[in-house]
């Protein structure tokens, strides 16, 4: 872009960055700085990265980040810590998370001087850092990693600062990086992850240039290095975790394609790759193989769906591969999976444990895997109570994302019986909102006060044991039944008769 029309986009965001400025001047949360302008009178601060980026999209953001200059670090600590909670992040950063008294904020800003990073390594945290308060904020800049992260808002003038055309990328919708693509990754190989989130969240395209280097560096991004006499991934897998969340949490088609189109599903999870040309049924799934079905599920999953959903359609049909008997092969009458559900979730488990994700996160996705065929194999409404209470009523969030998965894989599979199943999710739908509604009415999970097990010792002359556990629970499902049916409780003598005849 010529300067002249770089600095005409300049001007007009200054406009809107004016009335920006004017309402963090107002907030308790930002005094701090003017009281900084006050006492340091040279001093200047910037607004970096991400805000000014969000502020351009006009999208949410409380990712305020500080660059504060001309002012030493002993200084600035001095200053902060009368107004609020300090924490210096690593040695000679000279980076502060900074959390002000009375702030509206939960997570803190993060304040730091200017400062360059020379790569001392072959990735994450390999550099040698020196702030510097003097140096030019241009320089700052000058080390991150995306154009469109790469500007500065002059908080006292008003100046928004872009030496690296971050403007022009964010109207052209563009993810580049600031200098060469290859050095920026080299530096740092999280950022190619970075990359693909940001596409999924802003829905940019990444530029050519840097779209080859990704390709080409991917496989580095699980290197491993010596590190105490252990072998270490040289990217945190906690960071590898978080960013592969925040892609498929923004966009999960976007992400399916990014990862791989990128090569990256070969890298982190193979067995995604591995459902590549493996047939299905063609009366079941015309749609065509397992990862194209897939695919398909990510187009079809609702713009705000958890991201537990999100991995549990992905990983859904992950047993297939490695569960396939075909007529060529087996013998058998047409394409099987059996036991892919079993399968598929110990794979799951598997790599939900290999990308660190969470304890809960784990179990959730897994149960989903596992369960996915439920309404395949079975009538809902011929459910045992018990066991529909432990699907859909004892953690209603598993059985909302359980029907929903369903839901998603019978609109995503292409075959003469859709329209029957997609009738059939609305009635289980409803038989399943029914049943929870009448539980609550219900107001508990058993009915001691209607019958107890020393009701059921008494009639039965038996001793405390597994058999008295046996009795109550087939109390509990009759008396549930009947709450449903009649709106009120039984008698205990009715549910004597009922157990007489059971």
């Amino acid at each position: 872009m010529a300067r002249s029309a770089n600095i005409f986009i300049l001007k007009k965001y200054k406009i809107m960055f004016t009335k920006f400025l004017d309402k963090i001047s107002g907030g308790k949360s930002f005094s701090f700085i003017y009281e900084l302008f006050k006492e340091f009178p040279d001093c200047e601060v910037y607004l970096v990265g991400g805000m000014i980026r969000d502020e351009i999209l006009k999208r949410k953001s409380k990712d305020y980040d500080f660059v504060v200059r001309k002012i030493k670090p002993k200084d600035l600590k001095a200053f902060l810590e009368k107004r609020g909670w300090v924490s210096l992040v690593g040695r000679n950063f000279g980076v502060f998370k900074f959390k002000p008294h009375q702030s509206k904020f939960i997570q803190p800003f993060d304040i730091a001087l200017p400062r360059t990073e020379i790569s001392t390594g072959v990735g994450y945290k390999d550099f040698t850092v020196q702030s510097d308060p003097d140096l030019p904020i241009k320089e700052d800049l000058s080390r991150r990693d995306f154009t469109i992260n790469a500007m500065a808002l002059n908080i006292k003038s008003g100046k928004l600062i872009d030496p690296f055309n971050g403007i022009g990328d964010i109207k052209k919708k563009i993810i580049d990086t600031v200098g060469s693509p290859a050095a920026r990754f080299n530096e740092d190989y999280s950022r190619i992850l970075r990359a693909l989130r940001f596409s999924a969240q802003l829905d940019f395209e990444i530029s050519l240039r840097a779209w080859r280097q990704i390709k080409k560096l991917a496989p580095k991004i699980l290197k491993e290095r010596e590190l105490k006499g252990k072998l270490s991934s040289i990217v945190p897998l906690e960071i590898i975790s978080a960013e592969f969340l925040k892609a498929f949490s923004a966009d999960p088609v976007k992400s399916y394609s990014l990862f791989n189109q990128s090569g990256i599903f070969k890298i982190l999870i193979p067995e995604i790759e591995a459902m590549k040309n493996v047939k299905q049924p063609e009366e079941y799934h015309r749609e065509g193989d397992v990862f194209v079905h897939t695919g398909i599920c990510m187009d079809n999953i609702p713009a705000d769906a958890p991201i537990e959903l999100i991995l549990g359609l992905l990983f859904h049909d992950i047993g297939k591969p490695s569960t396939i008997k075909t007529p060529e092969k087996d013998g058998v009458d047409r394409i099987r999976f059996d036991e892919h559900t079993d399968i598929g979730a110990d794979m799951a488990a598997e790599i939900c444990r290999r990308l660190r994700f969470s304890k809960n996160l784990t179990e959730h996705v897994v149960w989903l895997v596992r369960n996915h065929m439920l309404f395949v194999a079975g009538k809902v409404e011929e459910m045992r109570t018990a066991t529909l209470k432990k699907y859909f009523i004892d953690d209603p969030r598993r059985g909302d994302n359980l029907l929903e998965l369903y839901r998603v894989d019978v609109l995503s599979s292409e075959n003469e019986f859709q329209p029957e199943n997609l009738q059939r999710y609305q009635e289980v739908k409803k038989y399943i909102e029914d049943t929870r509604k009448a539980f609550v009415e219900s107001q508990v999970e058993t009915f001691r006060h209607v019958i107890s097990g020393r009701d059921i010792m008494k009639k039965y002359n038996i001793k405390p044991g597994p058999e008295v556990g046996k009795i109550l629970a087939r109390a509990d499902e009759f008396i549930f039944n009947y709450i449903s049916e009649n709106k009120k409780e039984p008698s205990k003598k009715t549910v004597f008769e009922y157990l007489k005849r059971a």
